[in-house]
């Protein structure tokens, strides 16, 4: 038995012992070309002080750039043709925009709104001895709808005249008025001026008879002094 044992346990092969971890990273090639390109990036990107300094900004912009195959093109006029594309596009989707119909050439918004009171006011059920078709239904709308639309117009038609009409009434009273007016001045006017001519004709006629008294009694032998202003004898 223990020839056995022991002719097993040879037989039995040990495991093999794990590698140490950073040989199998230091070994690796993956990590030996990484190395190389890092140290090559590295050696890229070091800087000659020696060499002339590079050009300025504005003098690269303005030249032209030579692209990966050596052809040459200005960053102006691939601006300008990215530009006028853009310009296309959008002149493309305003025409389109401005080509769609907003609402539907049928109906007016006046009458949009006739035919949802209408669609409240018809009903649905089946009239008496007809049926109730879609085509039939729809005439029932129609019909509400011109029935409602005449009312309405009728009715705007009556509330334009009656405006109109008190328009008219209230530019009457204000011209009546003012030609009132106009006549209580002229009257008052010409009654200042008749009054004026009365008093100054009266005025006259008392000057006229004072002189012809002083002129009798001068003739008489007497004297007489009259003042014409005053009106007074002296």
């Amino acid at each position: 038995m223990a020839s056995l044992t022991s002719l097993m346990a040879a037989m039995v092969t040990a495991p093999p012992k794990p590698a140490d971890a950073r040989k199998v990273v230091d070994k690796s090639p993956a990590v030996d070309d990484a190395l190389e390109s890092y140290v090559d990036m590295l050696n890229d990107a070091t800087i000659d002080i020696d060499l002339p300094p590079l050009a300025d900004y504005g003098d690269y912009n303005d030249g032209l750039e030579e692209g990966p195959e050596g052809e040459e093109f200005e960053e102006e006029d691939a601006g300008d043709e990215e530009e006028d594309e853009l310009e296309e596009i959008e002149e493309g989707a305003v025409a389109k925009a401005k080509g769609r119909a907003i609402r539907s050439g049928n109906y007016s918004e006046f009458e949009d709104v006739i035919l949802i009171r209408v669609w409240e006011a018809v009903s649905m059920d089946a009239v008496t001895g007809t049926d109730q078709t879609g085509k039939s239904y729809w005439q029932r709308i129609e019909a509400t709808k011109d029935k409602i639309k005449r009312q309405g117009e009728a009715a705007s038609l009556s509330l334009k005249i009656d405006v109109m009409v008190k328009s008219k009434e209230a530019l009457l009273m204000k011209t009546l008025a003012a030609k009132k007016e106009m006549m209580e001045a002229k009257t008052k006017e010409k009654e200042a001026k008749w009054t004026t001519l009365r008093e100054d004709a009266k005025r006259k006629d008392d000057i006229e008879e004072r002189r012809a008294l002083c002129h009798g009694g001068a003739h008489r032998g007497g004297e007489c002094h009259y003042d014409d202003e005053s009106g007074r004898h002296g």
